[in-house]
């Protein structure tokens, strides 16, 4: 029974051609970066001066490119490469985690941590003249866009090795332009900020060292799981 189950299901497939389901988790799973993308980029452009939330909807596209992701275990395959389920739930699990972070992002640089609210103008500010999120040293997304190509692995279906693996951009860590940004940084922001009187502040929004330590933490940590993530999928072509 099971045997005559999959022949109809691969007859139909091939009578009526629709986006399998190992198509759709990855586009949903690509299209949940974009997302991640676009709200990193409206963050750290200081002329974009509200916060809009948009974790939830990357959430809500990883759930989709999850759930597609069980369901392409199971579809035929017939002459296609097998699906990569075990590096698809490890990329996945990482991508909560980035979801996750962004979330804490917007949290901690809208006034009040509310949607659609004014971002808080130390913070807004700190991304205008600061390096870290400007210039050469804003490397989140450029290295979001790097391992984003990587993705592509998951829509590759043929034996041959992914070609993008051989390019020699994708090993990329961006991590000499991070250093430079941090000691630039270090030299002319951090004695500013050491030399804010606390007290001061309306509020922890306010507080310009409070604010600088959450952004700064979550901004290390999502470079933390873009480099996981490049590792794994590199890892897995070697």
């Amino acid at each position: 029974m099971n045997c005559v189950a999959v022949l109809l299901t691969t007859l139909v497939n091939l009578v009526i051609p629709a986006d399998s389901a190992s198509k759709q988790a990855y586009q949903a799973l690509d299209d949940c970066w974009g997302v991640i993308r676009s709200a990193l980029q409206e963050l750290y452009d200081p002329n974009v001066k509200k916060v809009t939330f948009r974790a939830d909807q990357a959430r809500d596209l990883l759930t989709k490119a999850q759930s597609m992701g069980h369901e392409a275990d199971f579809e035929p395959r017939l002459w296609k490469m097998p699906w990569q389920s075990n590096l698809f739930d490890r990329v996945v699990e990482e991508t909560h985690h980035m979801v996750a972070t962004l979330s804490a992002i917007e949290t901690s640089m809208a006034e009040g941590g509310a949607d659609g609210a004014e971002k808080c103008e130390p913070v807004r500010l700190l991304t205008q003249r600061s390096t870290l999120f400007n210039k050469g040293g804003n490397t989140i997304n450029k290295k979001l866009d790097v391992v984003r190509r990587l993705l592509g692995i998951f829509a590759h279906e043929t034996t041959q090795k992914f070609p993008v693996l051989s390019e020699p951009d994708v090993f990329h860590t961006f991590r000499d332009e991070e250093l430079l940004a941090e000691q630039d940084f270090i030299k002319n922001e951090l004695p500013q900020l050491f030399g804010k009187d606390a007290s001061l502040a309306k509020s922890v929004c306010h507080d310009q060292m409070a604010h600088m330590s959450m952004v700064l933490a979550n901004v290390s940590r999502m470079k933390l799981l873009l480099r996981k993530v490049q590792h794994v999928i590199l890892q897995s072509g070697s």
